[in-house]
């Protein structure tokens, strides 16, 4: 064929293609209708009566305004509308689909209907909520929407669209596999804050401890005998833990009974009542309850007696309302089932912790109809990541298929960076147990870090999930350890887990493989999207967080604390080790400051507990510990060859910006003894050479001294079998010190196979009031007899706030243990601190460290500069600061010897968005919270005069709030002269322009701040909050006699 010929055949076969593609795209086209296009007519968003209804057709009008960028909204005409969508069951939806009302629960609709020359979009279900649900498919399926976590910036992503086509034929039915999923700890509400985004919803029904709720306040008072008898007498108090009810007293049946009957009045579409048992023991043990008990052979479980209680109930219920489900909770001590069968109307929830309780769930569903899930998928219960959507998929599927579970409840409380992924597959399988989880997770990466880093987010992801799936069984999971997901807990101290055990199964290859997935997607993610941007930032705090726990516990742990130099490449090896011990730990403290400048994604570790869910790791005393034996093998080797005043000079020579400083001062405190002279023991009778336990508290245990098998001297302390046993010692500190600790400890027989090792913690407290901080734990490498006398060595600092140190000997097994030769040394002197007093002009080059420290738990990797005289609290990435110290008197005092404050703040220009206010506080760092608050809004655009607002809350509750506008300062409220004076009833607040001003035309306010003990939870300190301000001078202090 000739090349003119070819090329008229080219010619038709384009042609043929372009005129059957068009054909093609016409019948298309015919299939479908434009929703929303440029110019043409909005569609008219009409809602049903219910208020969910309404609130879900406003979340539709707020997103397809956003997509179209034109305005839509909620509209009650339908007449001569070309399209119509219907949120919820309005007339339109009762009469044209009339298949809701055979949809399971909250399962939905959405299907077009043409009727005449109109097309009518329907999102509804028989549920009020289903609208709601049905309105987030159709914007996640048709429009692109995304909601990743509760941020209203970058926590979704809304595309943008000028055109959005349907296909006329639409139609969709979905419902869910689990009728109730609750979801208990991560929140992501929609607007009106009554439901939460993907479709979770828990009516409180299922898994639900509601003893405490039938039997409160009103029923103790009239009829303590329904309640349980222990410890000598009727028992009751406000929170359901610890007390149960008497559960053969025929009135509590009877309360039971008219408490339901009252419920399904109230709710008559609900399908179950909860009569769940009160967390924890306090079981009647009245002579009642004892008969029945004995009344069969064998006695009566805990499970018996109480089912025995639930049906009773369940037998009156079911004549009044017949079909209505009673569901309680096998849980705890009523997790083995009965030897009898339930009533048909019972529903029992199901907890999973251990691996035999999946057998006992099957057990279950010999004696009920209805056994239903409650799992454990937290992440709070953990510092890292947990990500098993397979398990969890899984776990569900066998929950659904095997048991017929009609309630999954999960509590998966985390931070959004961890656990994101989490929240969207739990829902997505709660709803379809079969999802596809690879689609599942290909969604969530590209939603959250853009198509171009959405591959290595996905490896990411996929190999935490690889890790978490080689783990190997613990001692209570063997058979379907994947679906144990609370094992591995990091806050648990005895054998439940095993120390450290969350970060078991990661390899050096690991870190290196999510180092590279991180990196590559930080780099392809740079031309993307400023909420990708922000999304992947976020997830890379975190994993830097995490990298350091892995990197302490793979490559820190295992080293030996026996440390020799001998030649100058050694002590250069060891300087290099201690320097990566170092930045270990402030990749560490950055990392995590970081996290906390985002409260809406990392709730968790914003809050003050946040430590407390690693308080079983022992990688921290021991980093802390090789960090100074390194640095002391290095200068005991520089004072052997070059003298004390060489080795003096190079810790001097370590700079500010060095990972090593802190460690150099350490050393030049060590150094600054002399060099024969060891620390002195700061315990009493540490060596137990009194011949008794002098000097230390016997928390629990058999405990005494011995001669037997000591290690040195006559005496060693001894725990005999028993159980656990403790022994502790308080000693004041001050912020700051640094202490070690040595311990020596043995067993006298085997332990058994699961038990913890003997241990040594530090914790620390500011009054009585316990300070969370990375725990202190050091613990013996050994479980064997035959070791014999083996060393733990711990170092620690004071943390601010601090003011005692418990330091504790503990054994959490049934054996017989030895201790000697316990001794804690201040290796570092603390600051001295002057409570009660505070003055500062911020002239020095930076913030003082001996008067201020970070606030807990806030956020920010820099302190606020200082500039010129004044502290800039309006720098970028600064955290909010506290004094050292305290003010537990503030309101002790009257008159000329009470306490004022007095401080001098200049406004910063404002930018959009964030207008020049200052914030400042006395308070605690604990919670919940004691303080006065105050908000100083100073003059500007929009503002002529400043305004002062105040909060007051003793112990969480909230005792006075007001604003006043500072008249006297109109125009010029930009440099404020402020006093506050304090007494044990009233504050009464000064300002001027012009110098401190206490006479009556500066006066601001006088009131009544309504606190009574500002120290409940803790000591008191001055808090300078961030913002758009400057302060130039501060103190807080009682006035003197010759004060005005």
């Amino acid at each position: 064929m000739s090349p003119l010929e070819m090329l008229r055949w080219v010619g038709v076969l384009t042609v043929f293609v372009a005129l059957t593609c068009t054909a093609e795209e016409t019948e298309a086209a015919d299939k479908r209708f434009t929703l929303i296009a440029p110019g043409a007519t909005l569609p008219r968003v009409v809602a049903g009566p219910r208020p969910l209804e309404r609130d879900a057709a406003k979340d539709l009008c707020n997103y397809l305004s956003r997509i179209s960028r034109r305005s839509i909204s909620v509209s009650d005409q339908v007449e001569n509308a070309t399209i119509v969508i219907h949120v919820g069951r309005d007339q339109f939806v009762e009469k044209h689909v009339p298949r809701i009302d055979r949809i399971r629960a909250d399962g939905y609709v959405i299907q077009c209907i043409e009727q005449g020359k109109s097309v009518h979009l329907v999102l509804a279900g028989k549920a009020d909520r289903a609208a709601q649900w049905a309105v987030e498919k159709f914007l996640a399926d048709y429009c692109g929407v995304r909601w990743l976590f509760p941020d209203s910036v970058h926590g979704e992503v809304v595309p943008q669209r000028t055109t959005i086509t349907l296909d006329r034929q639409l139609s969709q039915t979905i419902q869910p596999d689990f009728v109730n999923r609750s979801n208990c700890g991560m929140y992501y509400f929609t607007p009106p804050r009554k439901l939460l985004r993907l479709g979770p919803y828990g009516d409180g029904q299922y898994g639900n401890h509601a003893i405490q709720h039938i039997f409160s306040t009103k029923q103790f008072e009239e009829h303590p005998e329904w309640f349980a008898l222990f410890d000598g007498k009727r028992q009751w108090w406000s929170y359901g833990n610890g007390w149960q009810i008497c559960t053969t007293h025929p009135g509590t049946v009877d309360r039971a009974v008219g408490y339901i009957d009252e419920f399904f009045k109230r709710h008559p579409q609900a399908p179950v009542v909860s009569v769940g048992q009160n967390d924890g023991n306090g079981w009647c043990e009245c002579e009642r309850c004892r008969n029945l008990i004995n009344s069969v052979q064998p006695a009566y479980s805990l499970t018996e007696r109480w089912f025995h209680w639930v049906n009773r109930v369940a037998r009156e219920v079911g004549k009044k309302h017949p079909g209505k489900w009673v569901e309680a909770m096998a849980y705890a001590n009523t997790s083995t089932p009965p030897r009898f069968k339930l009533e048909p109307n019972v529903a029992v929830t199901k907890t999973f912790v251990l691996d035999s309780e999946f057998k006992q769930a099957k057990q279950w569903k010999a004696v009920c109809r209805s056994v239903n899930l409650y799992s454990y998928m937290y992440g709070a219960s953990f510092l890292g990541f947990r990500h098993y959507p397979r398990a969890a998929q899984q776990f569900l599927k066998w929950g659904h298929d095997e048991l017929g579970a009609l309630s999954h409840i999960t509590e998966c409380g985390g931070d959004w960076t961890f656990d994101g992924p989490k929240y969207h597959y739990i829902q997505a399988l709660q709803w379809d147990v079969n999802a596809d989880i690879n689609r599942i997770m290909d969604t969530f990466c590209v939603a959250s870090y853009g198509p171009a880093a959405a591959r290595p987010m996905r490896d990411f992801w996929d190999r935490l999930e690889a890790v978490y799936e080689r783990r190997q069984p613990g001692p209570y999971g063997r058979r379907h350890k994947d679906w144990l997901f609370y094992q591995w807990v990091s806050w648990n101290n005895d054998s439940y887990v095993q120390p450290n055990d969350e970060l078991l199964g990661y390899t050096r290859d690991d870190i290196e493989f999510l180092d590279r997935c991180v990196s590559t997607a930080t780099r392809l993610v740079a031309r993307d999207s400023a909420g990708a941007r922000f999304r992947l930032a976020r997830l890379a705090e975190a994993w830097r967080f995490q990298r350091s726990l892995l990197v302490s516990f793979l490559e820190f742990y295992p080293a030996s604390l026996d440390i020799t130099v001998i030649s100058e490449n050694q002590r250069q090896a060891v300087l290099k080790r201690a320097r990566l011990v170092s930045t270990i730990q402030h990749q560490r403290s950055t990392s995590l400051a970081q996290m906390r400048s985002h409260t809406s994604v990392n709730p968790r570790a914003r809050s003050t507990s946040f430590w407390s869910y690693g308080s079983a790791l022992s990688i921290f005393s021991h980093e802390n510990a090789l960090l100074d034996e390194l640095c002391g093998a290095a200068t005991r080797f520089h004072l052997k060859t070059h003298g004390p005043q060489a080795a003096r000079e190079y810790w001097q020579s370590v700079e500010r910006s060095d990972a090593l400083h802190d460690a150099a001062r350490t050393q030049l405190a060590l150094l600054g003894n002399k060099l024969e002279n060891k620390p002195a023991n700061q315990l009493v009778n540490g060596d137990f050479e009194s011949g008794d336990l002098e000097g230390w508290t016997v928390e629990n245990g058999q405990q005494g001294v011995s001669r037997d098998q000591v290690r040195t001297g006559s005496f060693a302390a001894v725990s005999k079998v028993g159980g656990p046993a403790t022994l502790s010692q308080e000693i004041p500190v001050i912020p700051f010190e640094r202490y070690r600790l040595t311990a020596w400890g043995r067993y006298v027989n085997q332990p058994p196979g699961t038990a913890v090792p003997m241990e040594v913690t530090v914790k620390f407290f500011d009054g009585k009031k316990k300070i969370d901080v990375p725990s202190t734990r050091c613990m013996l490498r050994t479980l064997d007899p035959a070791d014999g006398w083996a060393r733990l060595r711990l170092t620690v600092s004071v943390p601010a706030g601090a003011d005692s140190a418990v330091i504790s000997l503990r054994r959490s097994f049934n054996g017989v243990t030895m201790w000697d030769d316990v001794v804690l040394e201040r290796i570092r002197p603390g600051l001295p601190i002057p409570n009660g007093r505070l003055v500062d002009t911020f002239n020095g080059d930076r913030l003082d460290p001996a008067r201020w420290t970070r606030m807990p738990p806030h956020g920010g990797v820099h302190p606020p500069p200082t500039r010129g005289g004044s502290l800039e609290m309006d720098a970028d990435d600064v955290y909010p600061v506290t004094s050292l110290a305290k003010f537990n008197d503030l309101l002790e005092h009257r008159g000329p010897g009470r306490y004022r404050l007095r401080l001098h703040t200049t406004a910063v220009s404002p930018v959009e968005g964030r207008p020049s206010s200052a914030a400042f506080s006395l308070t605690n760092s604990q919670t919940p919270v004691s303080r006065m608050l105050w908000y100083l809004y100073f003059s500007g655009p929009g503002r002529t005069q400043p305004m002062l607002s105040c909060f007051n809350d003793q112990a969480g509750t909230r005792t006075f709030t007001s604003s006043w506008n500072i008249k006297h300062m109109a125009n010029r409220g930009r440099d404020i002269w402020c006093t506050f004076d304090f007494d044990p009833t009233e504050v009464t607040v000064f300002a001027s322009a012009d110098g401190y001003d206490e006479s009556e035309k500066s006066l601001v306010c006088r009131y009544k701040h309504g606190l009574t003990n500002m120290t409940t939870n803790g000591s008191i300190h001055l808090g300078l909050f961030t913002g758009r301000y400057r302060v130039d001078e501060i103190q807080l202090l009682r006035r003197q006699p010759h004060d005005r």
